[in-house]
């Protein structure tokens, strides 16, 4: 694991580098005053940002580091509670408050850790007449016609027998929601969506039905309640 800590306040950054090396005593911790090129020559697991680098706002490092390394979990810092609603603007995955780095960290290392096992789950599907593993987290939505469904992920479609109900049945229900009586969607590939349509993660655009757009807000809304804020 790789772990970089981007804050211009040298001796705050090494507290901080001491108490995660407590939760991750092997992870190579590395420390930057800046996010430049220096920094963007790696690739990190998880990035601790301070919100005010000198005098200027960091969010536009944060936007510019989910759109290089979208597979990098961002966590803003900082010693003002205020910055607390900017930063889940952004697709960022924690807020440490300084004053409160024991509590937080704690709080951050348990939600990290339920994500990683989230990001490992897999359903096992009979499919070209073997069983193979499918994770989770790489299924954007399923179809169903009839007895057959259709498995939609980033890289290949699988296509086998079996129920919509059946498979919401195998998939962690904090993450799937079934659209309709023909759709499940995973609420982690959803990119936007208004009154007609759901804008899907490889581009496909799902359509309500009747009555189905209401529900689905609500249940999208209480996931990223549950997604962005702390704990």
């Amino acid at each position: 694991m790789k772990i970089a800590i981007i804050d211009d306040e040298q001796e705050f950054a090494l507290i901080l580098k001491e108490k995660l090396i407590k939760f991750y005593p092997s992870a190579q911790i590395d420390i930057f005053a800046s996010a430049y090129l220096e920094f963007y020559q790696n690739q990190y697991d998880i990035v601790f940002l301070d919100v005010m680098l000198g005098l200027d706002k960091s969010f536009e490092y944060g936007e510019k580091i989910l759109e290089f390394c979208p597979d990098t979990v961002l966590v803003y810092i900082s010693s003002l509670n205020d910055f607390v609603y900017d930063s889940y603007k952004q697709e960022s995955f924690f807020f440490v408050r300084k004053e409160k780095l024991h509590d937080d960290l704690t709080a951050f290392y348990k939600k990290y850790t339920k994500s990683i096992s989230h990001s490992s789950a897999t359903i096992t599907i009979s499919y070209a007449n073997q069983n193979i593993e499918l994770l989770q987290h790489d299924i954007i939505y399923i179809t169903s016609n009839k007895n057959k469904i259709n498995i939609y992920t980033q890289k290949s479609i699988y296509s086998i027998y079996m129920s919509l109900k059946k498979v919401m049945v195998l998939l962690d229900e904090k993450y799937f929601y079934r659209l309709n009586s023909f759709t499940i969607i995973n609420f982690d590939h959803i990119l936007n969506f208004d009154k007609k349509r759901i804008l899907m993660s490889n581009g496909d655009k799902l359509k309500f039905t009747r009555n189905s757009e209401v529900p689905f807000v609500n249940a999208y809304l209480r996931y990223r309640g549950n997604k962005i804020w702390n704990g």
